[in-house]
C-alpha cells in the first residue's frame, strides 16, 4: 500500500483481513499472490497433476504510511498479526515508494504484489510500477481505494515515468 492517508490504511487492513491467505500451486505454475478459480486452474492443467496446493500468508507492505503506532493499531484492530506487517518509511515520493522496496521484494522472492492506493493516484502509481517493478520481473494487481478526488495531471505521470526509467538505468531517481 502506498501511504498517504488514514483511509488507505483502513482499506488495506480490511483488504488484508479478507484475503488472509493466497494459493500457489505446488508445481510452481501460477504466481505467488494470485488465487486461481477452477476455470483458471483448467488452463494451467488439472489439480491432480500437482502434489498439493499451498496456502501462503499474505504479507502487508506499507510504504510511507501513517506513524508506526497508528498503523500498527489499525492492522491489529483488523486482526492482522504484526509479523505479517512491514512498515517502511524510506520513501519520500511515489517513485521511491517502489524503488526502495524492490530490493526487499527480490530478497524475499516476491514476484507479484497487490498495489493499493487512492483512485486519483492509481494512474501514476500504475505507470511507475509498470516500469520499476516490471523491470525486476515483479507483476502487480492494482486495487483502487475510493477517494472522490480528481485524477493527477498527465504532467506528473510523465515526469515520474521519466524518473522511473532513470532508476532502471542508474538506480537513481533524480530526486
Amino acid at each position: 500500500m502506498l501511504g498517504g492517508n488514514f483511509d488507505r490504511e483502513v482499506f488495506t487492513a480490511e483488504f488484508a483481513r479478507q484475503h488472509l491467505t493466497v494459493r500457489q500451486r505446488a508445481d510452481g505454475r501460477g504466481q505467488k499472490g494470485q488465487n486461481y478459480t477452477d476455470r483458471e486452474s483448467e488452463k494451467l492443467g488439472s489439480w491432480e497433476e500437482v502434489s498439493e496446493e499451498q496456502d501462503l500468508a499474505l504479507d502487508i507492505w506499507v510504504s510511507s504510511g501513517l506513524e508506526r503506532q497508528k498503523a500498527i493499531a489499525i492492522f491489529q484492530n483488523a486482526g492482522i498479526p504484526n509479523h505479517r506487517l512491514h512498515l517502511d518509511y524510506r520513501a519520500v515520493d511515489t517513485v521511491t515508494n517502489f524503488s526502495t522496496l524492490v530490493p526487499d521484494f527480490k530478497r524475499r522472492n516476491i514476484r507479484h504484489v497487490y498495489l493499493l492506493t487512492s483512485d486519483f493516484h492509481l494512474p501514476r502509481a500504475n505507470a511507475i510500477a509498470s516500469i520499476i517493478l516490471g523491470s525486476q520481473g515483479i507483476t502487480f494487481t492494482s486495487i483502487a481505494i475510493p477517494s472522490g478526488d480528481p485524477p493527477e495531471s498527465k504532467w506528473r505521470i510523465a515526469r515520474d515515468m521519466a524518473r522511473s526509467l532513470l532508476w532502471v538505468v542508474t538506480r537513481q531517481t533524480g530526486r
